[in-house]
């Protein structure tokens, strides 16, 4: 993290600390500029304090780029978003990229 610079997304990989990191985060989740959040473990506890915090639970889908309910997620990342519309439009324009013989 920049001094000064806006996060607009963050992923926490801190193995079953995120709740923990979430508690030493309280500025950084007050931050209206924050409209992301990525984390690998939520326990009821963290998923409360980002409810507070404004953020809602989504999935991805990367094939279609766009943001769906979280009852839709694969995988063990759990996906936080503020400001969907910001969010969903900013994903509607961003450029196209290639990964593994796709173009995504």
């Amino acid at each position: 993290i920049v001094r000064g610079e806006k996060l607009t997304c963050i992923k926490f990989d801190v193995e079953g600390y995120e709740t923990e990191a979430l508690h030493g985060a309280k500025e950084l989740l007050a931050s209206a500029s924050l409209l992301a959040i990525l984390l690998e473990t939520v326990d009821v506890e963290a998923d409360t304090m980002l409810r507070h915090a404004r953020f809602k639970e989504f999935a991805y889908d990367p094939v279609h780029v766009r943001l769906e309910g979280a009852d839709t997620a694969t995988g063990s990342n759990r996906l936080y978003i503020r400001e969907q519309q910001m969010v969903s439009d900013r994903l509607c324009t961003s450029a196209a990229f290639h990964w593994q013989a796709r173009t995504l």
